[in-house]
């Protein structure tokens, strides 16, 4: 198995899971002041998955910077996000020095996001390996899940076709692309289509699975939106919102072709147990001590 880890999404999660109760107190350092509690929460989750699901190869990917390639196709994309914190972004760079220690590849760079690594990690090797898991909380990763080459996604479960049929009424990953195109992502600021949201977008990707096909609908005339129980206005606004449905489809689709430089053996990892105990000490991650064999 290959597990591929979304290291921003997962580190972010560990951060703000972990920072004191309404704002009392100091967030958790060692005493020469590095914070270290999203540090300590990253940690036991990789323990966990290894422990558990017993990979065989592990990587981890990492956003670097807002500034990627999509903000020269559209300067506003993700400009309604938060400067992060300094707490936070100091641990951003103790993760990566941490993993790097125990020897796992770490996958960034300034012309990409975390989820067009893991997407190009995972085009490249699932023919290699018996299954594919990407781990985040990150829903742009769903459009990767993809039942016939056994790429499944974790969010706060596993996703497979099923469970997006099941929760979101799309088909298959691809689709989820689509639906951003559609309905927009507030998250990332794309804008998809004004007056389109999740009421008009499954069905209409329901019937004609594209944004492309839907938009041969519009040109043809043939879209009609009663027999697809939306609403009528549906068509003038697609009429309207074509540029930026296109637009949102290249912000929202990952880049699946990166030259990685890495074959599969490449991610193939052994944790030394001196190494682990090592950064326990150096760290001051004392409850980590029975995790792993770090004791």
């Amino acid at each position: 198995m290959l597990i591929i880890i979304d290291g921003s999404s997962m580190l972010s999660s560990a951060y703000y899971a972990t920072l004191p109760k309404g704002g009392a107190g100091e967030i958790m350092h060692t005493r020469d002041g590095v914070y270290t509690n999203g540090v300590l929460g990253m940690l036991r989750s990789i323990f966990k998955i290894i422990r558990e699901q017993k990979p065989e190869y592990l990587a981890f990917a990492f956003d670097q910077t807002r500034n990627t390639f999509r903000r020269e196709i559209y300067p506003a994309y993700k400009a309604t996000r938060k400067e992060t914190p300094e707490p936070l972004k100091q641990q951003f760079a103790t993760m990566q020095h941490i993993l790097e220690i125990f020897g796992f590849r770490i996958f960034c760079s300034g012309c990409y996001e975390a989820d067009d690594y893991a997407a190009s990690l995972a085009e490249r090797f699932c023919g290699k390996v018996p299954e594919t898991l990407l781990v985040t909380r990150d829903m742009d990763y769903l459009q990767l899940v993809d039942d016939a080459r056994r790429i499944r996604v974790q969010l706060k479960k596993v996703y497979t076709e099923k469970e997006l049929k099941e929760d979101y009424g799309l088909s298959e990953g691809r689709q989820v692309v689509e639906y951003k195109a559609l309905v927009g992502d507030k998250s990332d600021n794309i804008p998809g289509v004004k007056g389109i949201g999740p009421k008009a977008a499954v069905p209409l990707l329901q019937k004609y699975g594209s944004v492309t096909a839907l938009y041969q609908a519009v040109d043809a005339g043939t879209l009609n939106c009663r027999t697809l129980g939306i609403r009528k206005d549906v068509f003038r606004c697609l009429e309207k919102g074509r540029e930026s449905a296109f637009l949102s489809l290249r912000l929202a689709e990952t880049k699946r072709d990166i030259d990685l430089g890495v074959s599969l053996s490449d991610l193939r990892y052994c944790i030394s147990q001196d190494t682990v105990r090592e950064v326990i000490r150096s760290y001051e991650l004392d409850s980590l001590k029975n995790v792993m064999g770090g004791k």
